[in-house]
């Protein structure tokens, strides 16, 4: 009921300040909690597209739902967020540059590889190791 910009058509005519600790690479704010205050930039349509594509078999009341003509895509320039605005204040990009920074202010050279990378957190703390061991044996990959 809140999702994709819901909560901030809800608060209408007052202005909504969106603060966001973003969780997903690349920081989308219609990503972060599915976006109760900005926006949808997907359908319907695009969800049945998706599921199409990737074989997704929808139960018959889903389909019917997203198939139903009532949806209708509001543009972030809309009334209804044309007040609003939207903060990223932690994600882990920011984090990330905040740590590289107090490194090297220690003297610590300090390499980001990347603030999207995803996945179970064993299965990166391996690729993580791998890449250490590349840095201490071989001294690369070098950035820094």
């Amino acid at each position: 009921m809140i999702k994709g910009g819901r909560l901030a058509i809800a608060a209408h005519p007052a202005k909504v300040l969106t603060l966001i600790v973003s969780d997903v690479p690349g920081d989308s704010a219609g990503l972060v909690a599915s976006g109760p205050t900005v926006p949808s930039s997907s359908s319907h349509a695009d969800a049945l597209d998706i599921a199409e594509r990737y074989r997704i078999q929808l139960p018959r009341r889903v389909i019917e739902f997203l198939s139903a003509p009532a949806e209708r895509r509001l543009d972030r320039d809309h009334q209804y967020f044309s007040r609003n605005e939207v903060r990223v204040i932690a994600s882990a990009a920011k984090s990330l540059e905040a740590a590289a920074e107090m490194s090297e202010r220690l003297g610590v050279p300090a390499v980001i590889l990347s603030d999207a990378m995803e996945g179970e957190a064993s299965e990166i703390a391996k690729v993580h190791a791998a890449i250490a061991r590349e840095v201490l044996n071989r001294d690369r990959p070098s950035g820094a």
